[in-house]
């Protein structure tokens, strides 16, 4: 990066802002597509195969203190639970029981309510519900998606996330090293973004990245350059410091902060 030239970085720059502006549309479209999913399904619902397992926990009154004292109730033989851990909740607190739910490969599809309780008390008060949906096949599941992601694509819209979330910080993470040293390339031959317009009675009145060290100083005319590099007007220098300068333009001349300065005519 550092023998690249000033209009190599300026592509490289503008590719890599597209593309971190894509990544971020694209994560956030998969977040809303996977909090629509939590609203239109209940949150104890788990959609499996025949053969598959899945992680299951619930929380527990403060008297279960083994897992021994917990059982479930379920409507076929084919699905179960294994207890496999009493523990304390991360965000709530409390006491949580955690396991394994598995369905056999024979069970038949459709739709199952497992309740997991304490031995001494199965009131619906004290058990945890786990809505249990069998497909008879993977594209089954597929097509039941409520994630509009998960339909099209067969993916998690979360994974979808998780990939284009850092894809999107990591481009913009390089637009910011490539601005830098943009900058530092502009300056070295005398030229620097304008990062202020202001209009005042009889002219422009504009700031930029230039200053005395740079050979800038009250008094000093620079062009002004579009986006493209052609000069479209003056500015004359009224104030500067080390590394800044404010100076006026004629109102005239069409300046807009996307413009740039520069010490050569």
């Amino acid at each position: 990066m550092g023998s690249m030239s000033l209009d190599q970085i300026n592509r490289l720059r503008d590719g890599l802002g597209k593309c971190g502006a894509l990544c971020c549309i694209v994560f956030l479209l998969a977040v809303v597509d996977g909090l629509v999913v939590g609203f239109r399904e209940p949150a104890n619902l788990f959609k499996l195969l025949g053969g598959e397992s899945v992680a299951v926990n619930g929380y527990l009154k403060e008297d279960v203190t083994d897992l021994g004292q917990l059982t479930y109730k379920s409507p076929t033989d084919g699905i179960g639970v294994t207890f496999e851990v009493i523990h304390s909740g991360f965000w709530l607190g409390g006491k949580m029981w955690r396991g394994l739910l598995t369905v056999s490969p024979e069970q038949e599809k459709g739709e199952y309510l497992v309740a997991v309780h304490p031995r001494n008390d199965p009131s619906p008060k004290a058990s945890t519900l786990l809505l249990v949906r069998v497909y008879p096949d993977a594209e089954s599941m597929r097509r039941d998606a409520k994630s509009f992601i998960q339909r099209t694509l067969n993916v998690s819209p979360w994974l979808v996330f998780a990939i284009f979330f850092p894809l999107a910080l990591l481009s913009f993470f390089l637009v910011f090293l490539l601005s830098q040293r943009r900058e530092r390339l502009m300056r070295e031959i005398g030229m620097a973004d304008i990062y202020y317009v202001a209009r005042g009675a009889s002219a422009w009145e504009i700031s930029f990245s230039l200053g005395t060290q740079h050979g800038v100083e009250p008094g000093s005319h620079l062009s002004v350059l579009d986006r493209d590099g052609l000069r479209v007007g003056e500015a004359v220098v009224i104030e500067s410091t080390t590394t800044d300068s404010t100076a006026t333009v004629d109102l005239q001349c069409p300046v807009t902060p996307r413009h740039m300065v520069s010490r050569l005519n």
